[in-house]
């Protein structure tokens, strides 16, 4: 209503927070006006949740038992941008370098490769692999010598 006047009772407030900043309450007071309702949210709304949203969470350096660790990963691979928080900041810590842990992957690749053909050129080279199932078994009986 153009050249109507309202009186303010109370300042907007979202989870807690007052939208008391004059150029976040004008940006709300205008949307209520244009829209008639708040059901769409106010940028200066949307940042007040967003940073609710990142102040509650888990920070880095927070101790967390593993049972917490696992269900925390397991909704973290089940989200849309799992490596940034609504404000864009990282959300992981890189354990190891991508690229460079191809380029290893890849030379242990082929020196595997490398190794079988030679195997198979000379198979009386003396050396016996084990598999996985083969070293277990060998530890395994390493240890029940130790004990006995």
């Amino acid at each position: 209503m153009p050249g109507s006047r309202w009186q303010l009772l109370g300042v907007p407030v979202v989870f807690g927070t007052a939208l008391a900043n004059p150029a976040d309450l004008r940006a709300y007071l205008d949307q209520l006006h244009q829209t008639g309702s708040g059901a769409l949210l106010a940028p200066a709304m949307l940042r007040v949740l967003r940073s609710k949203a990142c102040r509650s969470a888990i920070m880095f350096g927070d101790t967390l038992a593993p049972p917490q660790r696992a269900g925390l990963l397991a909704a973290l691979r089940r989200t849309r941008l799992w490596a940034q928080c609504a404000h864009g900041r990282p959300t992981v810590a890189p354990l190891v370098h991508v690229p460079t842990l191809r380029v290893l992957l890849e030379r242990r690749r082929k020196a595997l490769g490398q190794q079988r053909r030679t195997q198979e050129e000379h198979p009386s080279s003396g050396r016996k692999r084990l598999s996985a199932i083969g070293l277990r078994a060998v530890l395994a009986k390493l240890r029940r010598n130790r004990t006995a």
